[in-house]
């Protein structure tokens, strides 16, 4: 469950980052610098989090759905942005999903492990370096 996660996180934080660069491009005349750091920081964030994944699944999920917010917030919703907010979200939601699975308990093995492989002439270990 953690690479589909880091796939669709990845993907939402590139098209955060295309998104906030054009929209800062577009708008940054009339954008107050607030809002230009949260286009900006939003994409930052996601991708942060969707590294977060592999360590701190739960914290990795609270960044993920903070970055969503931070993209409704810089953007809203509409045509162009849905797409990275149901990206970012869907992260989230799996993320959260990873950090709530019951850890698995390790198996005791019954029976003694096998031997190496047997090549043709005997064991690996029989052949010098």
């Amino acid at each position: 469950m953690q690479r589909p996660t880091i796939i669709v996180g990845t993907a939402a934080a590139v098209l955060a980052l295309g998104l906030g660069l054009f929209g800062t491009g577009f708008g940054a005349a009339m954008a107050s610098p607030g809002f230009q750091a949260a286009v900006i920081l939003t994409p930052i964030l996601l991708a942060a989090g969707t590294g977060l994944v592999l360590v701190v699944p739960g914290f990795a999920a609270f960044v993920l759905l903070f970055g969503t917010f931070g993209l409704l917030y810089s953007f809203g919703f509409n045509f162009v942005t849905a797409l990275p907010v149901l990206l970012s979200s869907g992260a989230g939601v799996m993320a959260a999903g990873i950090a709530l699975r019951p850890a698995e308990l390790p198996v005791e093995a019954e029976e003694a492990p096998p031997r190496r492989v047997q090549l043709s002439g005997g064991n690996r270990d029989d052949y010098p370096p």
